[in-house]
């Protein structure tokens, strides 16, 4: 035991305890919602892309797409003008004229 006396003891270390999680989860919060952000980017992309090439292919075979496509087609089969309203009766008040004080809003 006198041997042992002349060298001090060693403790070994203390185990190391991961104290990072906060740390990842603050990342997690960061990179989720911007790689979710990129994600929809890069899928309207691909679908506004589609969706362009898809209609150009059908422009090309002579559909008509828009409605200036379709203008020269249409038949206007009735352009008489519109009748107009029948008169109000003279009884009836003016729709601007002033209520009268006992108006109770029927």
């Amino acid at each position: 035991m006198i041997e042992n006396a002349e060298q001090p003891m060693s403790k070994p270390p203390p185990p190391r305890r991961n104290r990072r999680w906060g740390k990842r989860i603050a990342i997690a919060l960061v990179l989720l919602p911007l790689l979710a952000l990129i994600a929809h980017g890069i899928w309207n992309y691909t679908i506004a892309h589609g969706l362009t090439a898809r209609i150009a292919a059908i422009r090309a075979s002579g559909e008509p797409i828009y409605p200036g496509d379709t203008l020269d087609r249409c038949v206007f089969l009735d352009r008489q003008p519109r009748p107009a309203p029948a008169p109000a009766p003279q009884d009836a008040p003016a729709p601007d004229a002033p209520r009268p004080a006992s108006y109770d809003g029927r």
